[in-house]
């Protein structure tokens, strides 16, 4: 939500674009967006600005974020007075010029002076720590950095940071006026002279309790919160797991582990040979042995809801009823479909409220555009197109809605195969199955010549004159 808010402020005085369309030099053709129209972007994306043009914008934002504010300034002054003096339309740079002061006059306002101050924050684990300092200078937040204190004990991180302290500014170029601690730290009076002695003047260690130093105090320490947290994560990823389960868990705020996703389709013709699909992906694998099919026994009609509850409702009561190739339990459920396929899915798990059955979370995911529904969230999630969960989430749908037709189709065929081809003499399975990889349907066999059905490997005259006298 930041992040939006200061980019939406950005593009108010320096015109960037925020889309990920593809561009090149030249030669882009796409349609420009409502930022185009309301001055917030230059329209790259349909070569409306040229490539220098556009370079110098993003210089001078780089040049913002990273602090260097007072060259901005100086910069849209001279552009703004040069075209004054050129009889130009001044009034551009002026506007951008207010903007840019009243944005660093914002990021200043708690700023009681132009200070040189390193913030320092820690987060620790079991067997680690992160430092994340903050460095502040002339009274802007200009860098960042974080290390990793391996070995670290939770229980004494006053003196893990003293160490720091120490080892961070040995070879220090710069030592600010004051560095502010997290906490308490040992043998504080004899740091700060040494601290001193490097800087040529008195230096001091704060741990702040309230104010704008406390409240860098705490950005800091969250920071190095999240440092771990990913830190955690990416040896999650390297020992194997899959990133876009781990992705997955966190969007849908679970907590835990997506192992074993269950993911369920249903295919339907008309009113025969309905069927259900089964489909699981384990540890980010398919796992085929585990897959499982239905044919539709309650529910007449083409009622995809229905159908749906009655798929559920049979994989569960065989759970409960401790069928071996039903006891695995998801920890996720996949629905093929939107809202309509998602709620009656839920109605269907309702009925084992009172059972030993775990509550299973379950998302739907809708076709037209990809939308992840979720119970109690009315707004969809929306991921981008290249995201790899959403690859993942998309494959195990084709997957089911694979599984279900493959084997709708194989009802169907083996329906037709057993209709009136069965009362031919001395037409077996092989002779049926050929004729229909032959010819596509009865139909077609019906229409056939003789020299057509004699022309189909395994089928003699006797049996081609008897398939033209039952047809």
């Amino acid at each position: 939500r930041s992040t939006r808010q200061v980019v939406k402020q950005l593009t108010k005085f320096f015109p960037i674009r925020t889309c990920t369309l593809p561009l090149t030099e030249t030669k882009n053709r796409y349609r420009v967006c409502l930022d185009y129209h309301i001055g917030r972007c230059p329209g790259p994306c349909a070569d409306k600005i040229s490539v220098a043009d556009y370079d110098e914008i993003v210089r001078k934002v780089c040049q913002f974020l990273s602090g260097n504010t007072d060259a901005v300034v100086k910069e849209l002054t001279a552009q703004m007075e040069a075209a004054a003096e050129a009889l130009d339309f001044a009034a551009k740079y002026r506007g951008t010029l207010k903007d840019v002061q009243q944005a660093i006059t914002t990021q200043n306002m708690d700023s009681v002076s132009a200070a040189d101050e390193d913030v320092i924050g820690i987060a620790a684990r079991t067997d680690i720590a992160c430092v994340q300092l903050l460095r502040v200078r002339d009274g802007k937040l200009l860098e960042r950095e974080h290390y990793y204190l391996n070995d670290a004990d939770p229980e004494s991180l006053a003196t893990a940071l003293s160490a720091f302290i120490s080892q961070y500014y040995q070879n220090a170029v710069f030592v600010p006026k004051t560095v502010v601690l997290p906490i308490p730290i040992e043998s504080v009076e004899l740091i700060e002279n040494w601290l001193s002695e490097k800087r040529g003047s008195r230096v001091g260690l704060h741990v702040p309790r309230s104010g704008r130093l406390r409240k860098l105090q705490t950005l800091a320490s969250k920071n190095a919160e999240i440092l771990l947290t990913q830190r955690e994560q990416n040896v999650v990823y390297s020992s194997g797991v899959e990133p876009a389960l781990v992705e997955l868990q966190e969007l849908l705020e679970l907590k835990h582990p997506l192992r074993r996703i269950e993911a369920y389709d249903i295919s339907n013709l008309g009113d025969r040979f309905a069927v259900g699909s089964m489909v699981v992906l384990e540890d980010g694998k398919p796992a085929s042995s585990e897959y499982r099919r239905f044919k539709i026994r309650s529910v007449e009609g083409q009622n995809d809801f229905a159908m749906m509850q009655e798929v559920l409702t049979r994989r569960f009561r065989r759970a409960i009823a401790d069928d071996e190739k039903f006891n695995k339990l998801p920890d996720l459920m996949l629905i093929d479909g939107g809202k309509g396929q998602l709620s009656a899915a839920q109605a269907a798990m309702k009925a084992f409220a009172t059972s030993r059955l775990p509550d299973i979370p379950m998302i739907a995911l809708a076709k037209r555009i990809e939308e992840i529904f979720v119970p109690g969230k009315s707004e969809p999630i929306v991921l981008r197109e290249d995201n790899p969960t959403l690859h993942m989430i998309q494959r195990l749908r084709d997957e089911a809605h694979r599984f279900a037709i493959t084997y709708h189709r194989q009802l169907r065929q083996k329906s037709l195969s057993a209709s009136v081809l069965d009362e031919i003499p001395n037409l077996g399975p092989k002779r049926k199955q050929a004729l229909l990889q032959h010819f596509g349907s009865i139909e077609a066999i019906r229409a056939a010549s003789l020299d057509g059905l004699l022309s189909v490997k395994g089928i003699p005259r006797s049996v081609a004159e008897n398939i033209r006298k039952h047809l």
